[in-house]
């Protein structure tokens, strides 16, 4: 039986609790609105309460109102769902982008709740002077610590590098927990921002999400980061291509995407339904934990 339900922040562990625990699949829509300790705990409630389903959805889009509704109703800053007895597989990759450069070490960064997060500093191969104050004062003193330089710059090195015209065309990936040092551009090891500003002193401001609830600030402080260039999204979506399902929901979530192309490429010749949000949510692997994807795509395969 398919279950419809919503959940508001405050209410949220009565509201799932009315639920069936039996479902194979559970398929979610996020309000823009939502806060992130709210989306926080929203998608820690939903793992546990689904731990062996299959688990896929999207925050929605901003518009002029409320973007999700259940029943009629308005579900402000929380979320919609459907829980679903139907076999399905997801599958989750970054699309419409590419990795561009080297991963750079973050030697500093500013991360405030509330705030929009700012890299300061990056770390380069130069080692300082043990006697430049300025590269002693946060470690030992009378060891030299490499040199960092402005956040800004170092971004905009790779930008050059590459032929990217402007922080339009980059976004910039944070490592999450489980990347232990990989170049590759899978959503499990990089949580992408967009590049939005540069500050008198050089730093570079991100949007898009918050580190601290994503759970990329475990020791915490960020760790590297990794430039994304903007592509063609088609790439991507042939890479999370299905078939044999009985229907294909793919799931956008970012800038220059189409969810006409993704439905088009997802699954050719066969049913399929796009849509597009500003994220999506799901598991970039089996043992991974339910988070939010941004620049990225989501395939859920339904069999029945």
């Amino acid at each position: 039986q398919v279950q419809a339900f919503s959940a508001d922040p405050n209410t949220m562990d009565n509201d799932l609790q009315a639920m069936s625990n039996s479902a194979s699949c559970v398929l979610l829509f996020g309000d823009p609105t939502v806060s992130p300790p709210a989306l926080g705990r929203m998608l820690d409630a939903v793992g546990k309460k689904w731990p062996s389903a299959t688990v896929a959805g999207m925050m929605a889009a901003p518009g002029s109102g409320a973007s999700v509704w259940v029943n009629g109703k308005p579900v402000s800053g929380g979320f919609v769902g459907l829980a679903l007895p139907f076999r399905a597989t997801a599958a989750l990759d970054l699309v419409g982008c590419k990795a561009v450069g080297e991963e750079l070490e973050i030697f500093e960064a500013s991360v405030q709740r509330g705030k929009a997060p700012e890299i300061i500093q990056i770390g380069t191969d130069q080692e300082g002077d043990y006697r430049d104050v300025a590269e002693t004062e946060k470690g030992t003193v009378g060891i030299p610590r490499r040199v960092g330089i402005p956040a800004a710059a170092a971004l905009k090195s790779v930008m050059q590098k590459h032929g990217i015209s402007g922080p339009k065309e980059m976004l910039v990936g944070l490592s999450r927990p489980s990347a232990q040092g990989s170049l590759s551009g899978l959503p499990s090891c990089w949580s992408l921002f967009n590049w939005v500003g540069v500050s008198k002193s050089g730093a570079a401001t991100l949007a898009g999400g918050d580190p601290i609830t994503e759970g990329l600030m475990p020791k915490g402080a960020l760790q590297s980061c990794q430039c994304f260039q903007v592509s063609p999204a088609s790439e991507g979506w042939q890479r999370l291509a299905s078939q044999g399902a009985s229907l294909t929901l793919a799931l956008a979530g970012g800038r220059n995407l189409s969810p006409r192309e993704a439905a088009a490429t997802v699954a050719p010749g066969g049913p399929a339904v796009g849509a597009l949000g500003v994220s999506v949510l799901g598991k970039a692997g089996p043992q991974a934990q339910l988070a939010v994807h941004r620049q990225a795509g989501l395939v859920l395969s339904l069999f029945g």
